[in-house]
């Protein structure tokens, strides 16, 4: 019922794409820059406020999703695709949290996307080192949103999954696209 997706373009400009949203379903795209692709969003049989966070147009699409039963408090959901920004992946993602921190007050938050910072704790051993702007970032998630990650709550105590497939070591576990619900 609901797609976050980055790096993609609409169906329309996609050659051959059969996918095509109703009428009563919610589609919401943005380009990233000059590049040809952008960030989006869909929602089957919903409505949406669009919220935009000012700087990050095509790397955050999202807002206030209607008329679902998804939750009983307002329901925002951002499809967030991290740019590298000025200082680096962490600080834009610190950033772009700074932005939503003022709506995660009056609503319940979903957060999902290519972070492209570690979306999950990795433990001590694991083969990827866990930075410490990783680990605030999460511990952010956490705390201050009271967002867990999807991944990790459904495998618990174990090592992170690849999800970065495009690496020149096709078999290093960097996972850093997710999905952050209300715990």
């Amino acid at each position: 019922d609901l797609i976050l997706a980055q790096e993609c373009r609409p169906p329309q400009r996609s050659p051959g794409e059969r996918f095509r949203h109703g009428e009563h379903d919610v589609f919401a795209w943005q380009s990233a820059g000059t590049r040809g692709w952008g960030t989006g969003l869909f929602a089957r049989s919903a409505s949406l406020i669009p919220i935009e966070i000012p700087g990050y147009k095509g790397w955050v699409v999202g807002g206030e999703i209607k008329n679902t039963s998804w939750s009983a408090r307002p329901l925002m959901a951002f499809s967030i695709h991290g740019p590298v920004g000025e200082h680096g992946y962490i600080h834009t993602m610190q950033n772009i949290l700074d932005c939503l921190a003022i709506l995660s007050d009056h609503a319940d938050l979903l957060l999902g996307g290519d972070f492209n910072v570690a979306v999950g704790y990795r433990r001590p051993q694991d083969r990827i080192k866990f930075l410490r702007g990783e680990r605030e970032l999460l511990d952010r998630l956490a705390n201050e949103f009271k967002l867990v990650s999807c991944w990790q709550a459904a495998n618990p105590n174990r090592p992170l999954a690849q999800t970065l497939r495009w690496m020149g070591n096709t078999a290093a576990p960097y996972h850093c696209d997710g999905i952050f619900v209300p715990r």
